[in-house]
């Protein structure tokens, strides 16, 4: 939903025991500092079911600051998804748009695959279908998705991808670009 910008992001993580998570991430605009595009709190619980198998629930808040037609995308949401051996995970997910359609629940589901490949590189790609209003989207429900390939040394990653949509938001009919690019480079601690 953010125009197209270099953004600066810093998320943490909180592992307080064994197959339980809570994580904060906050984004903004290196052209202007400072301002948040976008804020998360996530709580989440996983379980392995298998050698293969694992499961994971969770709740998260996603936060648009600023604006008024920027906080009609506040999105509260329920998930539950299952990974195998990292190569394939499927979720399905149930939000409310707080800030404009409170009460109205939606529906969503994906599917990402991961494919290693040689020297740390992997493929990435995925797919998904989510149901919105059509006063915000442009449509009732719209697919999305993403391909790329990413680069994993240690404590650093980089990821390049192409994501695509069907959405046609209002933030995007006021005219402003959305990048269909996505570079991330990151390192934890």
């Amino acid at each position: 939903m953010t125009s197209d910008t270099p953004s600066l992001q810093l998320a943490g993580y909180w592992l307080p025991v064994p197959g339980w998570s809570l994580s904060a991430s906050a984004s903004s605009a290196l052209n202007a500092p400072g301002r948040v595009l976008l804020a998360t709190v996530e709580l989440s619980r996983g379980w392995t079911l298998s050698d293969s198998w694992q499961m994971q629930i969770g709740v998260v808040r996603y936060s648009y600051p600023g604006n008024r037609s920027n906080r009609l995308f506040n999105r509260d949401e329920a998930s539950i998804g299952w990974s195998y051996r990292d190569r394939l995970s499927v979720s399905v997910a149930a939000f409310e748009l707080p800030g404009s359609y409170r009460g109205r629940w939606y529906g969503a589901a994906d599917l990402t695959v991961h494919q290693p490949l040689p020297a740390q590189l992997s493929l990435s790609a995925g797919i998904g279908i989510s149901q919105a209003p059509s006063a915000l989207y442009g449509l009732d429900h719209y697919r999305y998705g993403h391909a790329g390939l990413m680069w994993n040394a240690g404590a650093w990653s980089v990821e390049v991808d192409r994501v695509f949509s069907d959405a046609r938001s209002i933030y995007a009919r006021r005219g402003n670009g959305i990048w269909p690019w996505v570079a991330t480079l990151s390192r934890a601690f």
